[in-house]
């Protein structure tokens, strides 16, 4: 995060509150407006309100027509057909996100579900698969690297600290971007983030060492920027198993060995058996590997975001 300013992202209106869904009703989430609302900067938006629906309204569905495309069309009144006046009103609001850290979306929603939204057949009547809301869509379009997620993905203690992690990354990347970067920030950048990236994605995280290694010296900065950016984005959406995470911080221990005794050496693996088992949380080897870089410092291990990330960032994440 830069300075003090509060880190913005976008949320759907109704789950902050608001009495904009179509039966005039709102979909209030605790988590968002409470935990998020006290670390965030919110940007509310209803996509059907801002197309001019009013509220309440009839509702409407997603709608397969014969030609493979996707309409929002009145439940009940089969002529409305809103998908243009929806698409309309994302096209002019989509430059106004660019500011945006995140993005959280109503589950379902015609128009802001991500992942789950019914689709229906022409005639309306038989659901026929699920699709993604057509404000949704846009804004995965326009913004491809942007942490987006839906309320129902954010059901469990894991699932929130994966967006939240997400979205503090991402604000760290589009600092580094949009302050003319150049190849020794990119390493320093990369370096940083190492055993973040290792904790998701492994391929991804020898795929970046080499781009950055190999690649930089002979490819355009400004291709480099776009290739990491991406492969960055794919690794963090990756949820990190305990699995990755026993795998880093064996990794962090064989900075220690040459320094740790060996009833401190079996304690910290105990831990870990302990952790990878299910039987308690991440914090517990984080903290005890903690304690120990605290006693013996390395350098590369105190600038890695994953041990050490930003204080607001930790105090969210430690608030879950």
């Amino acid at each position: 995060m830069i300075g003090q300013q509060r880190i913005r992202i976008g949320v759907s209106s109704c789950l902050l509150g608001a009495e904009v869904r179509f039966d005039g009703r709102h979909k209030r989430d605790p988590f968002i407006s409470e935990v998020l609302g006290r670390h965030f900067e919110f940007l509310p938006i209803c996509p059907e309100v801002g197309a001019g629906m009013g509220v309440p309204r009839e509702p409407v569905n997603l709608v397969r027509f014969q030609d493979g495309s996707i309409h929002a069309v009145g439940v009940e009144n089969s002529g409305l057909n809103v998908t243009g006046s929806i698409r309309a009103y994302s096209d002019c609001v989509m430059p106004e996100l660019a500011s945006l850290r995140g993005y959280l979306l109503k589950s379902r929603s015609p128009s802001c579900g991500l992942r789950d939204v019914p689709v229906h057949a022409e005639n309306g009547r038989v659901q026929i698969g699920t699709g993604t809301g057509l404000f949704a869509d846009s804004l995965l379009s326009h913004y491809p690297l942007l942490p987006v997620e839906q309320e129902s993905g954010l059901v469990s203690p894991a699932s929130r600290e994966h967006f939240i992690e997400r979205i503090f990354a991402y604000d760290r990347w589009l600092a580094l971007v949009e302050s003319r970067p150049t190849l020794t920030r990119l390493i320093d950048f990369h370096t940083r983030h190492k055993l973040q990236i290792l904790s998701h994605h492994q391929l991804i995280y020898r795929r970046l060492g080499r781009l950055v290694a190999e690649t930089a010296s002979t490819v355009g900065l400004d291709e480099v920027l776009q290739s990491y950016g991406s492969q960055l984005t794919i690794a963090l959406a990756h949820p990190a198993s305990r699995n990755d995470q026993v795998n880093v911080m064996q990794h962090l221990l064989g900075y220690l060995k040459p320094v740790l005794d060996h009833d401190a050496k079996q304690e910290f693996l105990l831990a870990l058996d302990v952790y990878k088992a299910g039987k308690t949380p991440l914090c517990v080897p984080l903290d005890l590997i903690r304690h120990h870089f605290s006693c013996h410092p390395h350098p590369f291990v105190e600038c890695q975001v994953y041990l050490y990330p930003e204080q607001q960032e930790s105090l969210l994440r430690g608030s879950i």
